[in-house]
């Protein structure tokens, strides 16, 4: 039984390795067609530039000219903006806030703070005696 498993792996290991350098070939064989195709190719592009007379320098100054005519132009000026008619939100909350029944429900609450503010607590308060932690820094 033993020796069957052994076969299995090692013939599991063998068609993966098989596997690997097939794909390995294959890859590497496209990526020499791609160097070939480029390396071709890039004769074909100089004895072009060279019989036009330019070569990549030419076409990087001619590009810098451009560039440095267009940035040298003034942008125009934007249209001036129209009037503002509207009321500013603020303004409108001003408004509101000056009428009679404003100021009177203000100041009650005011006044509703205040009160709320002025109340002691007292140590017979469940709620006080139940949350209020002792000074641990007063000596008695």
């Amino acid at each position: 039984m033993k020796r069957d498993h052994g076969l299995l792996r090692q013939s599991l290991v063998l068609t993966c390795v098989i596997s690997v350098a097939i794909t390995g070939i294959s890859l590497g064989s496209i990526g020499g067609a791609l160097i070939l195709m480029t390396a071709t190719n890039l004769p074909l592009e100089i004895s072009e530039q060279m019989q036009e007379g330019r070569t990549r320098l030419d076409q990087k100054l001619e590009d810098s000219r451009e560039i440095r005519g267009a940035l040298a132009k003034p942008l125009p000026s934007p249209e001036p903006l129209p009037r503002v008619t509207a009321l500013v939100r603020s303004a409108r909350a001003r408004a509101r806030a000056a009428s009679p029944q404003s100021v009177a429900i203000h100041a009650s609450r005011i006044q509703a703070r205040n009160a709320f503010a002025r109340i002691a607590p007292t140590q017979a308060s469940p709620l006080v005696s139940a949350y209020a932690e002792p000074d641990r820094h007063t000596v008695k």
